[in-house]
């Protein structure tokens, strides 16, 4: 699906801030702040993911692809987090409301991120081949 270029920039940068919003609040839930690693992790995707939205405005391209592959990342990382312990845990992590939202948010980014991410130059785009149309040039006279 082919988004207005406006209205995915807004729709994208949006959602990423969401997302970021969204790991705030998880940093700051109590089982996160007794840990200083998962504190520290989740105020840095916080702040990737913002600084990601910022940056559509001026880099697009580029920081559709990052943002692509940041939310990715964190979709399976989170999924990985929930079928199988962390080092020196017991158990997987629990499935939460929070969680939930947050992969929500960034599954759904997913596609209007890739949408700002173009083609390269040369490479040949899917569809017919475009070519000029051709002119009619009226015959000469004898």
């Amino acid at each position: 699906m082919q988004w207005p270029r406006a209205r995915a920039l807004a729709i994208a940068g949006g959602l990423l801030l969401s997302g970021a919003g969204l790991h705030l609040v998880a940093a700051y839930e109590p089982e996160h702040l007794e840990k200083g690693l998962f504190f520290g992790f989740f105020w840095a995707a916080t702040i990737v993911q913002g600084t990601l939205a910022v940056l559509l405005l001026r880099i697009t391209r580029l920081a559709s692809a990052v943002g692509f592959g940041v939310n990715a990342f964190l979709v399976i990382l989170w999924t990985a987090t929930r079928l199988v312990p962390l080092p020196g845990e017991a158990a997987p992590e629990p499935v939460d409301v929070l969680g939930v939202a947050t992969k929500v948010v960034e599954i759904a980014s997913l596609p209007v991120l890739l949408s700002l991410v173009r083609i390269l130059p040369g490479v040949p785009r899917p569809g017919p081949p475009r070519t000029r149309p051709s002119v009619r040039v009226p015959p000469k006279p004898f």
